[in-house]
C-alpha cells in the first residue's frame, strides 16, 4: 500500500477526509407575538438566535498550491425584531 495519499477528485494529496464534511445540524429559533396594538398600528416583536449551539464548520475549502482558506459557519448570533405594519 502506498504511504501517500491519493489523488481524489483532481486535488492530488489530500485526503478523503479533507473533501467533505459530515453532516450536522443547526440549532435556530424564532419565537414571536403578533398583533400588538401600538397607537392604532398593527406590530410584531420576535425574538430569534441562530446557531444556539455555537459550533462552526467548514462549508467551503478553497485548496491552492500556496495554501488553503475555508469559510466556516457564523458564529452564535441573536437578536430582537419589532416590526410595524401601517
Amino acid at each position: 500500500m502506498p504511504d501517500h495519499a491519493p489523488i481524489i477528485a483532481g486535488c492530488p494529496g489530500r485526503p478523503e477526509s479533507q473533501l467533505s464534511s459530515p453532516g450536522h445540524w443547526k440549532l435556530n429559533s424564532r419565537a414571536a407575538l403578533k398583533h400588538i396594538d401600538i397607537g392604532g398600528v398593527d406590530a410584531e416583536l420576535a425574538v430569534w438566535g441562530r446557531n444556539l449551539t455555537d459550533k462552526r464548520y467548514a462549508y467551503s475549502i478553497l485548496y491552492t498550491p500556496f495554501g488553503q482558506s475555508a469559510n466556516y459557519d457564523p458564529a452564535r448570533t441573536y437578536g430582537v425584531d419589532l416590526t410595524i405594519e401601517f
